[in-house]
């Protein structure tokens, strides 16, 4: 009578980051095969990002290449806190 959620999958990605200054464009291929029996998902991303000494933000955008119909698109701002106490 277990019912355990967990299944492995084997997972890989493929990411080319160009760099510019304080900007940075980054695009990756992912993908996992083996979760509860799926087919293979595959997923892109693209994102352009604005660095400056502790802070980024960033446009994203994710995208399904599966039969899973996925599409998201992110506007976000990150602070980082290691270059404070460094």
């Amino acid at each position: 009578m277990e019912n355990n959620r967990q299944n492995d999958a084997i997972l890989a990605a493929l990411t080319f980051n160009l760099s510019y200054k304080d900007y940075t464009l980054s695009n990756s291929l992912r993908g996992f095969k083996g979760y509860w029996e799926m087919e293979i998902s595959h997923y892109l991303s693209a994102k352009i990002s604005r660095n400056w000494n502790t802070y980024e933000f960033y446009l994203q955008q994710q995208l399904s290449l599966h039969d899973y119909p996925y599409n998201s698109i992110q506007l976000g701002f990150k602070f980082f806190y290691k270059k404070l106490f460094i």
